[in-house]
C-alpha cells in the first residue's frame, strides 16, 4: 500500500497484521522511494478495545532503534512521528465525537 501526504509525500507500506475487528497492523518505510524492509521502516499497530459504550485505540509504532540511519536522523523520526500521531488521533477523536454509531 501506500500513504501519501500533501506536505510529506508518499511512503510505501505493507500490511502486517489483522486480527478483526481488534487489530491491525503495518509497516511502512522511513523514506519516500523505499521499500518498508528490515533497516528502512518502522511497525505501526492499531489495537481496540471495547471500553463502555466506546473504543479505546492505542497505536504503538516501534522499530526505530532498527533504522539504518544516524542517531540524529532517528531522534528527529521519533519526534516527528510523535508529533504526527498526536495529531492524527486528535483528528480522529474529533470526528469520532461528530459521528453517531
Amino acid at each position: 500500500m501506500s500513504l501519501s501526504w500533501e506536505e510529506h509525500g508518499t511512503v510505501r507500506a505493507s500490511v502486517e497484521r489483522v486480527e478483526r475487528p481488534r487489530l491491525f497492523s503495518y509497516r511502512w518505510a522511513n523514506a519516500r522511494d523505499v521499500d518498508p524492509v528490515e533497516g528502512h521502516s518502522t511497525l505501526v499497530e492499531f489495537l481496540l478495545t471495547a471500553e463502555g459504550a466506546g473504543t479505546r485505540v492505542r497505536v504503538v509504532e516501534s522499530g526505530f532503534a532498527g533504522l539504518d540511519t544516524s542517531d540524529d536522523d532517528r531522534r528527529r523520526q521519533i519526534e516527528d512521528n510523535t508529533e504526527g500521531w498526536a495529531t492524527q488521533l486528535r483528528n480522529l477523536s474529533e470526528h469520532a465525537s461528530r459521528t453517531v454509531a
